[in-house]
């Protein structure tokens, strides 16, 4: 028999997130550009925030959609490593091994 998700996992994900963080249901919505009352109103209600509003969230939380729903194995980006991310992104094949070359001979010096 085909067993059904816990229905509030996503609102269970979101407390978990929030909590590590030890933000305040208002610090998530600043965070996310979101109101506090949308935030409270899901837990009131146990139910779901959209896709477009979970992605805010996600984005609040720096992090990705996959990492969300990902069983543990995440990593926590602050707003310093997305500007590294964001930047390494932007840079071509040659400037990424110039950049990993720089960064071991960094790890050698130790």
């Amino acid at each position: 028999m085909h067993q059904r998700e816990k229905p509030f996992e996503i609102i269970d994900r979101i407390e978990q997130l929030r909590t590590v963080r030890g933000w305040s249901i208002y610090e998530l919505a600043t965070h996310s550009e979101l109101s506090d009352k949308a935030i409270y109103n899901w837990y009131n209600r146990k139910i779901n925030p959209s896709y477009t509003t979970l992605s805010r969230i996600c984005k609040g939380f720096g992090i990705s959609l996959g990492q969300f729903f990902s069983q543990g194995n995440y990593v926590d980006v602050n707003k310093e490593v997305k500007e590294l991310y964001d930047s390494w992104s932007a840079l071509n094949l040659t400037q990424r091994n110039a950049i990993k070359v720089l960064i071991k001979s960094f790890h050698s010096e130790n």
